[in-house]
């Protein structure tokens, strides 16, 4: 047997050995695709025989995905050599504090980072603030990013105070998502971005980064201030608004200028946050336009049989939204009876069509046993029986 099983790995490795090089370029090209920005692929690929390591290094484009975990420059400089000035995707990811022993290797790895940036098409870090106070220092003036599609910021760990990204020139016709967690931007050029994420920053520098003419469509945001005082921020092109753990007043109360807004998730929504949004309906005449052109409302993980429990707290929402064409409700905590329950539901929104929990739509207009289509629907989720004929 073990003949057998050795004459047979034996033919294996004969077999593996003798494919044709285009054939292996295919299958390096899939697990290149599939590696997430894991070079231990590449460095593997390379290490599996004389061959193999010949093609993988003859493949530039195999090493163009590029994640720093160590300080090890020496590693990163030859890695961006094999990589023969094509486009590259970085990650860095420095979870932990950096030890006072290894500051130079991480400086090094920083200057490498900011000479290469020039042909980042995508760069994603992820670090404690000293990494990104180096970063400040590390990163020299009038430096250009003109390949850079997408940015990813995220603070690890605490902070006193909210990390700064240092100074680098966007070419805003390339650069579409930016998401920031906990690190803020300073005089850049975001006209081109269409999906904007915000979570833990003090946007004030928000209306300096997008001009009149911007290209934003997309807003996610999370525990964010938005506070300007004396300027207008303008977003012609804005549809989407999710807002998770956010309290919805200073969106709502902000100097900004949505007249295509169509979509408004609000998340985790509190009686607090909700109580609020409510006075301020109540107080501020006309409605803020950020609503007027709502086409669709959703309520995730709320608690929307607390929070709207008064038929006119509802009654004030039906007034403020004229145009709501559907209405979502998500979550554990999602429950529309105050929406179902509320008189003339469907003449207080003329245009409403649907309602929606969880993906399944519970009403339709003009079918007067929404409540029981509902129950109905709750029973099927928790796998009770649904003979219940409406009342």
């Amino acid at each position: 047997m073990k003949n057998t099983l050795g004459s047979t790995d034996s033919l294996v490795l004969t077999s593996i050995a003798s494919l044709p090089e285009e054939l292996l370029c295919a299958i390096f090209s899939f697990l290149y695709d599939d590696n997430d920005g894991n070079l231990s692929t590449s460095l593997l690929l390379s290490h599996v025989c004389s061959d193999w390591r010949e093609i993988a290094l003859d493949l530039p484009w195999l090493w163009t995905k590029v994640r720093i975990t160590q300080h090890n420059h020496t590693i990163l400089e030859d890695i961006l050599m094999r990589s023969n000035n094509r486009p590259l995707d970085v990650c860095v990811y420095l979870p932990d504090p950096t030890p006072q022993n290894a500051t130079f290797g991480l400086w090094s790895t920083l200057i490498l980072l900011a000479r290469e940036l020039k042909r980042c098409h995508s760069l994603d870090v992820s670090a404690p603030s000293p990494t990104y106070g180096l970063m400040r220092n590390a990163f020299i003036r009038d430096l250009k990013a003109p390949l850079l599609a997408s940015l990813k910021l995220r603070r690890q760990g605490r902070s006193d105070g909210e990390c700064v990204f240092p100074s680098v020139a966007f070419n805003p016709k390339v650069l579409t998502y930016v998401a920031l967690d906990g690190v803020g931007l300073q005089s850049a050029d975001l006209n081109g971005v269409r999906t904007l994420v915000l979570k833990q920053v003090n946007a004030s520098w928000l209306p300096d980064c997008l001009g009149p003419d911007n290209a934003l469509e997309s807003l996610y945001l999370s525990r964010t201030s938005l506070q300007w005082s004396g300027r207008t921020l303008e977003t012609p092109h804005l549809a989407h608004v999710t807002l998770r753990g956010q309290n919805p007043f200073p969106f709502l109360h902000a100097a900004w200028y949505t007249p295509e807004l169509r979509s408004l998730t609000m998340s985790r929504l509190c009686m607090d946050h909700w109580m609020e949004i409510l006075f301020f309906l109540s107080h501020v005449d006309p409605h803020p336009e950020k609503l007027a052109t709502l086409t669709t409302l959703t309520l995730a993980d709320c608690k929307t049989k607390d929070i709207m429990s008064d038929g006119d707290d509802v009654a004030a929402l039906i007034e403020a939204t004229p145009g709501l064409r559907r209405f979502n409700f998500e979550g554990k905590e999602a429950h529309p009876e105050p929406v179902l329950e509320v008189h003339d539901v469907w003449g207080g929104w003329p245009l409403l069509s649907d309602v929606y929990v969880d993906g399944v739509r519970v009403t339709k207009r003009g079918d007067g046993r929404a409540l029981w289509r509902y129950e109905r629907v709750r029973r099927e989720d928790l796998g009770l029986k649904t003979n219940v004929e409406p009342t």
